[in-house]
């Protein structure tokens, strides 16, 4: 079976269980700096408009950019083994202080040896909230 070219998410209510989980409406995740942050989402195949499951040697790596030009990268957890397509994540207040809005980023390592790698983004998926103001 071919691979997807290009996965996406659906970010879904981050306390998410099997058969459990709603679309976020906000469409977006919306982090204050240094607080943590914890979302979920499921993978969708952008070619085929369906949840992506992937196998279950799968990594699932997102890139975060800081406001200094540098990036973080932090893996993803599977929310149950049962449905793959579901993925959880957790930012602590350190990750978080310096990092900024826009694109949603990550990579999908198939087999979790690196030899078959799959790209994915949400656009304007990290919505930066400023408490200055």
């Amino acid at each position: 079976m071919a691979l997807p070219t290009l996965l996406s998410g659906v970010l879904i209510n981050a306390d998410a269980t099997l058969n459990n989980f709603v679309p976020n409406p906000e469409g977006a995740i919306a982090f204050i700096p240094s607080s943590i942050v914890q979302f979920a989402l499921q993978l969708i195949d952008t070619s085929k408009g369906i949840r992506y499951v992937p196998p279950s040697t799968a990594v699932i790596t997102f890139t975060f950019n800081n406001a200094d030009f540098t990036s973080f990268a932090q893996p993803a957890a599977f929310i149950d083994p049962l449905d793959r397509s579901l993925i959880s994540l957790s930012l602590t207040p350190t990750q978080t202080s310096n990092m900024i809005g826009g694109n949603l980023t990550f990579v999908v390592d198939v087999l979790g040896d690196g030899t078959q790698l799959i790209n994915g983004i949400l656009y304007n998926g990290l919505s930066y909230v400023d408490t200055t103001i």
